[in-house]
């Protein structure tokens, strides 16, 4: 031991002393911290299993040696150790993390706290507690690492979809206009008489293009929900008039099947209210054709009624009902998914995408709604959305 130790231990009272053997004992038994206790000068004058485990050093070896020899070279030859013992003295702690020095020579990540020890006012050294940190800094290594890949993949995966919705909308902007052309030509063929052959040959032709041409609108959509370049437009329009436009329009192709057509406004329901007539018609089109699609014989229902109404506020509930095949509870779960179908027959059974009621959901809730299902197998489904319109959004 030093003589600045021995001075140190001189100059305890009895009381001190025995304080001084208790905190030995107590601390002796900690074995996940290195607890010690330096002179005023920075020599080791304590040494518990803890720091023996830690360091690497039996007590014989350490007691009496200067506790910088636990620092890397680079922190000693800027003289970190002692600045740590004035910092303690002058804030009555320090405690930093770094990296630290064992016996055999491998560095560590450590948390270390100093505090300084007086008696009657006089510094009689520091209490000293220093705790492996090496896993939890490989932790946060790795988990920067992962935040780094993550943040990586995110801005690779929306520079794909960027590139993906600009060729989608590059390409479906080249066909739809040749597709238009065939669409209309087609169109005027079909009020000509070629023949019974013919004639059905061309509304053939017709009725594709027509669904190539909604297939195209259905990926262009699709690729901007992605990209999030989607906007909404907010102007006043008649809701009972779009309603009613939508009957109409899915009317032609429910009676080739004898489908009744019905549905009304309920009494309460606005005459003008404020959102994207365009979307809102979107989504009521895509649910009732697709109710036509799925239902063999009865009837169509389409209405509308208010859930909610105060101040600007006005939340009304859609609803588009048939009596077709019905869906089951399992397949209810994925419907709402892009690509997704009841189960690979209806595909070949019925046509179409699986996009309709993925980009439905999306514009539902784009525009701070929810949109669901209620059915059951063989006795038809029940689609119904919910949308606030608020007056303040309108841009007109």
């Amino acid at each position: 031991m030093s003589i600045q130790q021995s001075q140190s231990f001189d100059d305890l009272s009895k009381e001190d002393y025995q304080r001084e053997i208790i905190f030995k004992l107590l601390v002796s038994g900690v074995k996940d911290y290195a607890i010690f206790m330096l002179d005023p000068q920075g020599y080791v004058m304590t040494w518990n299993e803890g720091a023996e485990r830690l360091n690497g050093y039996s007590s014989s070896e350490i007691i009496g040696k200067h506790f910088s020899q636990f620092y890397t070279e680079d922190a000693k030859a800027i003289n970190h150790p002692a600045n740590e013992l004035e910092l303690a003295k002058k804030f009555g702690r320090y405690e930093e993390e770094g990296f630290r020095v064992r016996k055999d020579g491998t560095i560590f990540w450590s948390n270390v706290l100093i505090t300084p020890i007086y008696n009657e006012g006089k510094l009689i050294g520091f209490a000293k507690v220093t705790r492996d940190l090496s896993e939890r800094r490989k932790a946060e290594q790795q988990r920067e690492a992962d935040a780094r890949v993550l943040a990586e993949t995110v801005t690779q995966l929306q520079s794909a979809l960027e590139i993906k919705s600009r060729f989608l909308s590059t390409i479906s902007h080249e066909v739809r206009t040749p597709m238009a052309g065939i669409i209309g030509m087609t169109e005027l063929l079909t009020f000509e008489d070629l023949g019974a052959n013919n004639n059905q040959i061309v509304s053939s032709i017709f009725e594709s293009s027509k669904r190539l041409l909604q297939l195209l609108n259905d990926l262009l959509d699709s690729a901007r929900m992605e990209s999030g370049k989607l906007s909404l437009e907010y102007r006043r329009f008649p809701i009972r008039a779009l309603l009613g436009d939508v009957r109409q329009l899915i009317r032609p192709e429910a009676e080739k099947k004898k489908l009744v057509v019905s549905g009304v406004c309920a009494a309460d329901v606005p005459e003008l209210i404020c959102g994207d007539e365009l979307r809102l018609r979107q989504i009521l089109l895509n649910l009732s054709f697709n109710a036509v699609k799925f239902t063999a014989s009865g009837t169509i229902n389409i209405g509308c009624t208010v859930r909610q109404r105060r101040d600007d506020l006005t939340v009304l509930r859609f609803i588009v009902s048939d009596t077709g095949i019905g869906i089951s509870p399992a397949d209810q779960q994925k419907l709402f998914q892009p690509f997704e179908q009841l189960h690979s027959s209806t595909s070949r059974l019925y046509g179409g995408s699986g996009l309709g009621l993925s980009i439905s959901r999306s514009i539902v809730e784009l525009m701070g709604g929810d949109i669901g299902v209620e059915s059951n197998v063989g006795h038809g489904a029940t689609f119904w959305f919910e949308i606030p319109f608020r007056e303040t959004n309108c841009q007109t």
